[in-house]
């Protein structure tokens, strides 16, 4: 094809250019935080002494790197790398002040993903699906012996959600929506089923404050996905609200002191905050005017946390919130190169009507010289979100921006089958309901070509998508 010409191309580029790398792991000190960014073209991990400080790269090449856990005395990071996009992570040990890394494991065709470092720090637990490649077995790399050892072999697609002490809450995978949750013990290697072995619903577990108390997060008890506290011989406690949203995530620091969640509102990203031992809701920090926040990252002595925030026209920045002071601290800000931060647009929450009558929602962005109405319409480009078990989110998009900016109105379904809107919704579309369903994109473009007409001309239309939206 012939080259595209500049005048296209340089302002795609400069959007593109806009960078921001969110949330780290920070040192128990305060003093650094370690974090991912693809400024290179490659996430690598790079390493902040300081808020705003210069950031130091401390891995480099074609292998994309990420942290995957901080040891406890700040000596040593666990990070992934994975190479050419072959989906075959390998484990290594890098040091904080960077240099050489340390194989831990890494072969071809192989998956590796950490799971937890113990506290004392000498131990990394660790999956691979080496021995089969439809299962995951647990190990344990000894750091003091170098020795390796096998905790769980028994074929499933394990993984660990939580650990205290000796005991460690397992995850095995069914399917996309579908697990169960085992607790096993590392002294003696029993197991004892916890959750979800008689239900097919999809369930996220962590130890709570209390002795016998799991927080778990399922749709199990409801349509929509809630917070929950179970403990044995007691009622079960909803924690989150009971409104028709999910709670997409949750996560509760080390020392068992605060539990962090995030709601999701029609796409929207909204934290709250929990009191472990009473279970009350908590005051989150004051953050800059956001539109979506998240994040709780916290030190394993507690005293910082990291969190997130962005909006349709800023990009993702963090601060790091002293729980001793109670003073927050921008750590990163985005960088906009040669961009108007107020001429980006911001998308509206709409819906369009399937053939049933199924208002069907849909983020929209317009640019302003498309919502005026008068005169031709703009041309329009509806994308779906891949998945299928997925779903668009406000927030910023350079690639929502790159379209608005050209001109075009980019619209975003959240056809029946996306996640965030309870479980009849997500289920929809599956099995022989999808060809019930599928017409929710026809829909879409019936309802374009007639609503958004002007002076009795029809919209044109483009579609975009990849993996299940493509």
């Amino acid at each position: 094809p012939p080259p595209v010409d500049p005048a296209v191309a340089e302002p795609i580029s400069a959007m593109l250019d806009v960078a921001s790398a969110e949330g780290g792991v920070v040192t128990e000190d305060g003093k650094r935080m370690f974090f991912n960014w693809r400024i290179t073209g490659v996430s690598q991990v790079w390493r902040q002494d300081g808020p705003l400080a210069y950031p130091i790269q401390l891995t480099g090449g074609r292998g994309a790197t990420t942290i995957r856990a901080l040891s406890p005395d700040g000596s040593f990071l666990v990070v992934a790398r994975d190479f050419d996009g072959q989906e075959n992570p390998g484990l290594y040990l890098l040091a904080p002040t960077g240099g050489p890394m340390t194989k831990l494991f890494h072969k071809p065709g192989v998956q590796a993903f950490l799971d937890f470092v113990s506290d004392d720090g000498r131990y990394i637990y660790y999956r691979t699906n080496e021995a089969r490649r439809d299962a995951f077995a647990l190990h344990r790399f000894d750091r003091q012996t170098g020795a390796t050892d096998a905790v769980l072999t028994e074929p499933g697609l394990w993984a660990v959600q939580d650990y205290r002490g000796d005991e460690v809450l397992l995850e095995k995978t069914i399917g996309n929506t579908h697990n169960e949750i085992w607790r096993l013990n590392l002294r003696d290697k029993s197991m004892l089923p916890v959750l979800g072995q008689d239900a097919t619903s999809e369930w996220t577990v962590r130890f709570g404050a209390a002795a016998g108390q799991y927080l778990v997060l399922t749709d199990h008890e409801s349509e929509f996905t809630r917070l929950w506290a179970y403990h044995a011989g007691q009622p079960r406690r909803r924690l989150s609200p009971d409104v028709r949203f999910d709670v997409s995530s949750f996560s509760i620091d080390h020392l068992r002191k605060r539990v962090y969640y995030v709601t999701n509102e029609a796409g929207y990203s909204r934290l709250a905050m929990l009191d472990a031992a009473t279970l009350r809701p908590m005051r989150v920090p004051a953050l800059p005017a956001h539109e979506n926040a998240w994040g709780g990252g916290t030190t394993r002595n507690g005293r910082f946390s990291a969190f997130s925030y962005d909006g349709a026209r800023s990009p993702a920045a963090t601060v790091i919130h002293d729980w001793r002071t109670g003073k927050s601290v921008a750590w990163r800000t985005p960088s906009l190169p040669e961009v108007n931060a107020d001429a980006l647009v911001a998308p509206t929450l709409e819906t369009y009507p399937a053939r049933d009558g199924t208002p069907i929602p849909m983020f929209v962005y317009r640019p302003a010289t498309c919502a005026k109405g008068d005169g031709t319409p703009c041309p329009v480009v509806v994308h779906f979100h891949g998945g299928p078990e997925s779903q668009t989110r406000a927030g910023f998009s350079a690639f929502a921006q790159v379209f608005a900016r050209a001109g075009f109105i980019l619209v975003q379904p959240n056809v029946r089958g996306s996640t965030g809107y309870g479980k009849v919704w997500l289920d929809a579309d599956n099995g022989a309901r999808r060809l019930a369903v599928v017409t929710d994109i026809e829909d879409c473009a019936r309802y374009l070509r007639t609503a958004w007409r002007q002076g009795g001309v029809a919209p044109k239309l483009g579609v975009y998508g990849s993996s299940y939206g493509g």
